[in-house]
């Protein structure tokens, strides 16, 4: 299935080609069962379903009350590790919105090779920066015992970039193809610097969790960024552009039309989506629509774009209007899947297959 993608660079716009599909961000490896490893398989089944539980339910809780999910879920220095973050991050006024916009949306990636300490990486790909949690089990139920928050240039150990502007932001060519292609290069980071045999001692693999003078440049970048995308919420929520308003008000009816199942009255006016995407969107539930959330939107003077996912953030949905001011027109609907990105770009990683 191919999207074409579109970008806007310097007001102009280009067209690139991209395969879809759904990034699955499970990164856990089959148990091999014989007489001798069943028992501890099972073991390490029952421990994985209870550590998935605990690591949705913090992101639940996070998302709703912060202080609530730490005094639920973390240790006494998971607990001061998550405060410092907090504290180095937001504002007191800022901190509950906040979180709340870096959870929306955002997305878990794992490494468990060592289910005694295992690492969740909550990733949002809007603002490219990734809480890396280290877990314990406490009486059958895990807690975060260790905790950081990075820019996610810092796990692509081969490039020496480092922007306060987000990866996706950065690149040349589609911005929905640039997301998914962020999401992709960050898991596989993710997966690359924290292998099986590297979780207990985490802290090690990463520069920037070793040195005072480089953390601290981490926080105040990752600061910078994680307000950048809150002023383009706020935008988003309270335009001040005809343009902005008018993206809003389109927006919203879109998503209404879909809940309300006659999405399919829109596509004929959408004529620069792929037949493929427009068969697609005919297939997806109401219920999925109800559960998108406006992420990111763009103003150029060219047109608009506007990035709508769901709270789990397993894809996302790309609505292109081309105009400016109140004569605005729905000229296309991308279907961002991470999953096809990540395939074709790591065919031989074992999550891939």
């Amino acid at each position: 299935m191919a999207l074409n993608l579109l970008r806007q660079n310097n007001g102009k716009s280009r067209i690139v080609l991209l395969t879809a599909g759904i990034i699955l961000l499970l990164l856990c490896a089959v148990p091999v069962f014989t007489s001798s490893t069943v028992d501890q398989s099972q073991k390490d089944n029952k421990a994985i379903t209870s550590l998935m539980i605990s690591a949705t339910q913090f992101k639940q809780m996070a998302h709703n009350d912060y202080a609530v999910a730490l005094l639920t879920l973390a240790t006494p220095r998971g607990m001061a590790q998550l405060n410092e973050i907090d504290l180095a991050l937001w504002s007191p006024e800022q901190s509950q919105a906040g979180w709340q916009l870096f959870f929306d949306g955002g997305m878990q990636i794992y490494s468990l090779g060592n289910i005694t300490s295992p690492l969740i990486g909550y990733y949002n790909p809007y603002s490219d920066t990734v809480l890396i949690t280290k877990w314990q089990a406490h009486d059958e139920i895990y807690k975060i015992s260790d905790a950081e928050l990075i820019q996610a240039d810092w796990l692509h150990r081969q490039s020496n970039e480092l922007s306060v502007i987000p990866r996706w932001l950065r690149k040349e060519g589609s911005l929905p193809l640039a997301l998914g292609i962020s999401v992709a290069e960050t898991t596989a980071a993710f997966e690359t610097v924290f292998s099986s045999k590297e979780t207990e001692q985490w802290r090690q693999q990463l520069s920037v969790l070793n040195n005072d003078s480089l953390k601290s440049l981490n926080y105040h970048a990752a600061a910078l960024t994680l307000n950048d995308h809150l002023i383009n919420q706020l935008n988003y929520q309270q335009p001040n552009t005809d343009t902005m308003a008018t993206v809003q008000r389109i927006t919203g009816e879109i998503v209404t039309a879909a809940i309300n199942g006659t999405i399919k009255n829109l596509l004929p006016y959408a004529d620069k989506t792929p037949q493929n995407t427009v068969q697609r969107l005919r297939q997806l539930p109401p219920q999925w629509f109800a559960s998108l959330s406006v992420r990111y939107a763009i103003e150029t003077n060219t047109g608009s774009l506007v990035f709508l996912s769901p709270n789990q953030g397993a894809n996302s949905l790309a609505i292109y209007l081309e105009g400016t001011g109140n004569r605005l027109r729905v000229r296309r609907f991308d279907l961002v899947d991470y999953q096809h990105i990540y395939t074709q770009l790591y065919p031989d990683s074992r999550y891939s297959r």
